[in-house]
């Protein structure tokens, strides 16, 4: 009867080099609580091109982005609640004070479930139009 065995591949915290998890693949990667940052084989231990964030360093980044100055960033930090997003986003597609910017907005939001970033590209797109 063959033997199985499990590699181990010890995962590295890329951003403080420091933290580190032991796992077998990379959905014990995830339940250890590190973040796979990587686009190139996300499903693939071992892969040389692969990054990774412990919880840490993930929300100490998210916080970063929440100060950031640039609304873009703002709006993808996972901390970012959203409560005055319709204000934000008109303020930052120059449609402040344009009698049309809340049905530009409401246009933008209708339809988009895949987050803040979508609906703030299609408000820009109708802002265009707009100015």
């Amino acid at each position: 009867m063959p033997v199985i065995t499990t590699i181990i591949h010890k995962v590295v915290c890329d951003v403080c080099k420091v933290k580190f998890v032991n796992a077998k693949d990379v959905a014990d990667i995830e339940r250890q609580g590190f973040m796979v940052r990587s686009n190139s084989y996300p499903n693939r231990l071992g892969d040389p091109k692969a990054t990774y964030a412990c919880p840490d360093c993930v929300d100490k980044q998210a916080k970063e982005d929440l100060k950031s100055k640039d609304f873009r960033i703002r709006i993808n930090s996972p901390l970012y609640k959203g409560e005055n997003f319709a204000e934000d986003a008109i303020d930052y597609c120059g449609l402040k004070g344009h009698p049309k910017a809340d049905k530009a907005f409401a246009m933008a939001y209708r339809g988009h479930s895949s987050g803040y970033y979508e609906v703030l590209q299609e408000l820009e797109s109708l802002a265009e139009l707009l100015l």
